[in-house]
């Protein structure tokens, strides 16, 4: 069981490193398609922001953290602002509100997806 709860935490801290490989590689510039191209009156890019952080609480039931979900919610939100603050700091890489926005819009929506399955459930 330990080895299979250490396995589950290598999957977050590699999902991190993914984010953060994102972030700080220049992959993605103001003149890029993602940021041209719109879905449902968003741009691309910002539904993007909303699928990576969305298996934020995925992770917080499937490891069983002994912290409370307010917590881990504050600390994804943190980390989201945080991986934003980054891209201010490297020089080919442009900072945008409206991204950190929208991370905290994928946390907030895998959160209000958890709750509501826990509810289904109890029913």
């Amino acid at each position: 069981m330990l080895q299979k709860t250490n396995l589950k935490r290598t999957y977050l801290f590699v999902y991190l490193f993914i984010i953060f490989l994102g972030i700080v590689l220049p992959i993605n510039n103001k003149e890029s398609t993602i940021n041209h191209t719109y879905v449902f009156s968003l741009r691309l890019d910002y539904l993007f922001h909303i699928l990576i952080f969305a298996p934020w609480f995925f992770f917080y039931k499937t490891l069983n953290f002994k912290i409370n979900k307010f917590v881990w919610l504050f600390l994804g939100f943190g980390i989201a602002i945080l991986f934003e603050l980054i891209q201010n700091l490297i020089p080919y890489r442009t900072y945008n509100y409206l991204d950190m926005l929208f991370n905290i819009v994928g946390i907030l929506f895998s959160f209000i997806l958890i709750h509501l399955k826990a509810f289904k459930n109890e029913k």
